[in-house]
């Protein structure tokens, strides 16, 4: 009898808590938009797990978007990302730069606007001139002569110069061989610049000289040549010579 009553009362306790509970109210989703920074691709997402911001750091850190993404921004106030992170219809925006990148809100374009330009054009000048002379002259035949002269000029000038003007580069041209210099790059190609000439080589040797007089140009010896003999003064001194070999065999044999 007591059993019964047990089962009973624990019946009713049961049917008490279903009705309860079944009176709460239940749970409303009210959508978020979470914005990762720093993940392994760009792209829009949905979650149809998480509905608020507190699982937006699980999201931007899970391995579903390479495990290396952080929280740029949340916020449940709009139901997902439209119009907040590059317009994505879900409530998950990823993007692998950190700070501005795919996920930012889209920027207004501008168009720009012609407007006219007025642009005075040259105004004529008129100029007017009036000359009057009178003349009075006097003669024994009393004769009187009055002369009135006007002269009107109109003069329209409207003048429109356009000058163009020309600059002329100077084009260096190289120095050819034996004109003057101060270093290698004025001479001409395969020239060097030594004794202040353009030489046929660079002429480093003390006694070698690229401006000689008669030689300019090209790299001599500075050291003075013998001076050369004409024919008969050649055999003035082969005879001279010949005598001298003649007296001093002279002198040996007479001093045996």
């Amino acid at each position: 009898m007591r059993a019964a009553r047990s089962t009973t009362i624990s019946s009713q306790l049961i049917a008490i808590c279903v009705a309860m509970a079944a009176m709460l109210p239940a749970p409303v989703a009210h959508g978020f938009c979470c914005v990762c920074q720093g993940t392994a691709h760009d792209g829009c997402a949905n979650n149809i797990v998480a509905t608020d911001c507190t699982s937006c750091n699980a999201i931007c850190t899970g391995p579903l978007f390479g495990g290396t993404g952080t929280v740029r921004s949340c916020t449940d106030v709009p139901p997902d990302c439209t119009g907040v992170a590059d317009d994505c219809v879900g409530d998950i925006c990823v993007q692998t730069a950190t700070g501005s990148g795919f996920c930012d809100a889209p920027t207004p374009t501008s168009t720009p606007t012609n407007t006219p330009t007025f642009t005075p054009t040259a105004t004529p000048t008129v100029t007017a001139t009036v000359t009057n002379t009178a003349t009075v002259t006097n003669t024994p035949t009393h004769t009187t002569t009055a002369t009135s002269t006007a002269t009107a000029t109109v003069t329209a000038t409207s003048t429109a110069t356009r000058t163009a003007t020309v600059t002329a580069t100077p084009t260096n041209t190289p120095v050819p061989q034996g004109g003057a210099c101060a270093t290698s790059s004025q001479c001409a190609s395969g020239l060097s610049c030594a004794d202040s000439v353009c030489c046929n080589s660079a002429c480093t040797d003390p006694l070698m000289r690229c401006n000689l007089p008669g030689q300019v140009g090209t790299c001599a010896s500075a050291a003075a040549s013998a001076p050369t003999l004409t024919p008969w003064g050649l055999l003035v001194a082969a005879l001279l010579l010949t005598g001298v070999a003649a007296f001093a065999l002279l002198y040996r044999m007479r001093g045996r």
